[in-house]
């Protein structure tokens, strides 16, 4: 799928106008809207959502900015700030299902998860890989990948029951794959690229000159020094010096004093 470059310009949006029907979050989140309302109320300035609008069209699709925009409900006010790019339901789809990776609330593993289905439910998607489906959704491709197979497990089962609905499917995966935490999530994505790393046929030098990076630098430098954070703390969790040992083990054996 290819968006065409249009212009993109602000505008106060009546709430009334404005079509929130495409969400790809799991949930909204309560207290984030209850943030955002006692901020709004103390005059806060927000960033203006995303929406898209085909010319001449009435009501506009809502891509990005959810809670905001409850907020604003919440709080009665009648119009707030919209960037608008012009663009049909689809393309706010496309827009929406890699939102929130760089600004608002994180997206929790539920959230990423619905974004995955969402897109592999999309005829316009048809016939995707699974890379393209992680890059779209911002999501790791083990985590699409993982998905793809629940979805190929719970069509098997459907159809050994004697049925062939793809609804049926969805709703299958679900209900029966209960969302990690957020910590367990993180650890996912973080170990499937430490494999992909591990997976490279070649070595850190070469594999600077065969891909190329030397315009990521900076990431590279930045995940460098994560790790090397990461392995100081093992070391460090791991190493007990023998004199405190002896100390602790001491101090439980002495008697108490009378």
């Amino acid at each position: 799928m290819t968006t065409a470059v249009t212009k993109i310009y602000s505008k106060e949006l009546t709430l009334e106008v404005i079509d929130s029907s495409i969400q790809t979050r799991y949930r909204l989140d309560k207290a984030t809207i209850e943030d955002y309302e006692e901020a709004m109320r103390s005059g806060a300035v927000f960033p203006p959502c995303t929406v898209f609008a085909e010319r001449g069209a009435q009501r506009y699709i809502l891509a990005d900015g959810h809670h905001r925009l409850e907020a604003a409900k919440q709080v009665k006010k009648k119009t707030f700030l919209c960037t608008i790019r012009c663009g049909d339901r689809q393309e706010a789809l496309h827009f929406a299902l890699g939102a929130n990776t760089d600004h608002g609330l994180r997206r929790s593993n539920a959230d990423k998860r619905k974004c995955v289905l969402m897109a592999m439910n999309c005829p316009a998607y048809d016939g995707w890989s699974l890379r393209k489906i992680a890059d779209l959704c911002r999501v790791s491709r083990p985590l699409v990948s993982e998905i793809k197979q629940e979805i190929n497990e719970a069509a098997q089962e459907i159809e050994e029951e004697g049925g062939s609905s793809a609804t049926k499917t969805r709703d299958r995966v679900r209900k029966t794959k209960v969302p990690l935490t957020q910590d367990e999530s993180d650890r996912t994505e973080l170990c499937g690229a430490l494999a992909v790393i591990k997976s490279f046929p070649y070595n850190g030098a070469e594999g600077y000159r065969r891909l190329k990076l030397s315009d990521d630098i900076d990431a590279v430098n930045f995940c460098i020094d994560w790790l090397t954070e990461a392995l100081a703390e093992h070391n460090t969790a791991q190493y007990q010096p023998p004199d405190a040992h002896r100390s602790s083990r001491h101090v439980t054996n002495e008697q108490p004093s009378v």
